[in-house]
């Protein structure tokens, strides 16, 4: 009678350990990947008047959220430069703690950002959850990838063949057209 009872002990966990192995490999996975990379969102059909479902984005572990990633993505996807990034073929990665990369005493404030990827160039767009609006981006750029151009208050971004490639003012990121800053 012991060794049964150890058998079906054993047996019991066994199968709760493999079921909790699938369940969480389902969870990781997020969307079915088809023919995306790893960590690459499928393409979400629109809804409403999202470009994207707000409650696909991830959340990356934003300890800064006060509401919750559906929340903070549907006020980033309200945005009208999120909008072009998304409708140019930009990756969103998720919901990220925003930190500025900025002296000590300057732009202090940290929170929730949508994280977006164009052309290898990482977009963070700081959302004030409070106020419900996107209050600024922090653009990082890869290496030597790019070079900038500035004309009066606007800078582009050319790639290595001299192509527009993004352009950027105060409070406001665009995707150049007919490969021209402005």
């Amino acid at each position: 009678m012991k060794k049964t009872n150890l058998f079906l002990i054993f047996f019991l966990c066994l199968t709760c350990f493999i079921i909790g192995c699938v369940d969480s490999n389902k969870i990781s996975a997020g969307p079915a990947s088809g023919n995306n990379a790893p960590g690459e969102q499928n393409p979400v059909p629109a809804t409403d008047n999202y470009i994207v479902d707000p409650a696909s984005v991830r959340d990356l572990g934003s300890g800064s959220i006060v509401t919750n990633a559906s929340f903070v993505a549907r006020i980033a996807l309200d945005d009208e430069d999120i909008q072009e990034m998304v409708r140019h073929n930009s990756t969103i990665r998720g919901i990220i703690d925003f930190m500025p990369s900025r002296p000590k005493g300057w732009n202090m404030s940290a929170g929730p950002a949508l994280w977006i990827v164009y052309r290898d160039i990482d977009v963070y767009f700081y959302v004030n959850e409070t106020a419900e609006y996107v209050e600024r981006y922090e653009i990082v750029v890869p290496g030597s990838l790019y070079r900038k151009e500035h004309a009066g208050d606007t800078t582009c971004l050319l790639d290595q063949d001299g192509n527009h490639i993004l352009a950027y003012a105060t409070g406001r990121i665009w995707i150049p057209e007919k490969d021209a800053c402005s």
